[in-house]
């Protein structure tokens, strides 16, 4: 009895471990294509967001490429009016003022060799400049000449420092709305960035993660078989020892009768 049953143990722990083989054949391959799949979508959706990022990089770099060209043209261009006579006006008035202030100069005396070449090389250049001796310069004009030269150098000289007012109040407002726009720039990429990786967080919430339920329900009921199959094995050698053991009972009770 203890034969037969045995063989008859043997033959379903048999069957079991063969249908359980079965299963964990197709759960393996199963389980390697959605690991495939995840692996490669993954692959994918990290691509498409690392061009995407670099192309709103390579655009924002080109617009402040272009925010400082173009304000380095507007600074160029945003000058000060200043009129010819204006500036003329206040040069005229400014020569004669260092004209009387190096005539007024005492010689050194022509022991004083080092302070005498010194002076003489400081003349020469203040007569280069002038275009004459700074006291021919002066005696050019009378007191009223002079009171009409200083009153036109002022009056020059505040239409300069207000179109120097203006020109700066410009710059001013210029390079304030250029900041303005490269922090609406600065504020728009993180937006924009913020859309990306949304987007592709969105997509592979839809398209990643039923794929990752997948790849762990495979791999759940892979490691079921596994244990299932280890069970049915120990039940095969069991039964299989059973059955050795009946037919060497049977084989002593077959001899024994003949004897």
């Amino acid at each position: 009895m203890a034969f037969i049953l045995g063989a008859y143990g043997k033959l379903m722990a048999g069957q079991l471990c063969r249908d359980l083989q079965r299963q964990q054949m197709r759960v393996q391959s199963d389980l390697r294509r959605v690991t495939k799949q995840i692996a490669q979508m993954d692959k994918m959706f990290k691509s498409q967001q690392r061009s995407m990022e670099n192309a709103l990089r390579g655009q924002m770099m080109m617009q402040k490429q272009f925010m400082n060209m173009n304000t380095s043209s507007m600074q160029a261009m945003i000058k000060p009016s200043i009129n010819d006579f204006d500036q003329k006006a206040v040069d005229k008035y400014s020569n004669y003022q260092m004209a009387k202030m190096y005539a007024d100069l005492k010689q050194p005396s022509a022991e004083d060799t080092a302070a005498l070449a010194d002076y003489n090389k400081m003349m020469e250049k203040v007569k280069k400049s002038l275009g004459m001796d700074p006291q021919k310069y002066i005696d050019q004009y009378n007191e009223e000449a002079i009171k009409d030269m200083k009153e036109a150098s002022e009056s020059a000289q505040s239409r300069i420092n207000s179109a120097n007012t203006e020109a700066q109040a410009a710059l001013t407002m210029f390079q304030s709305n250029m900041q303005n726009e490269q922090a609406n720039a600065a504020m728009q990429q993180q937006m924009i960035q913020a859309q990306i990786q949304d987007y592709f967080e969105t997509q592979r919430e839809m398209l990643l993660e039923p794929l990752n339920d997948l790849e762990a329900d495979l791999q759940a009921e892979k490691d079921n078989l596994e244990s299932r199959y280890a069970i049915a094995q120990a039940e095969y050698e069991a039964q299989k020892k059973q059955e050795q053991a009946g037919a060497k009972d049977m084989a002593s009770n077959y001899n024994y009768g003949q004897g």
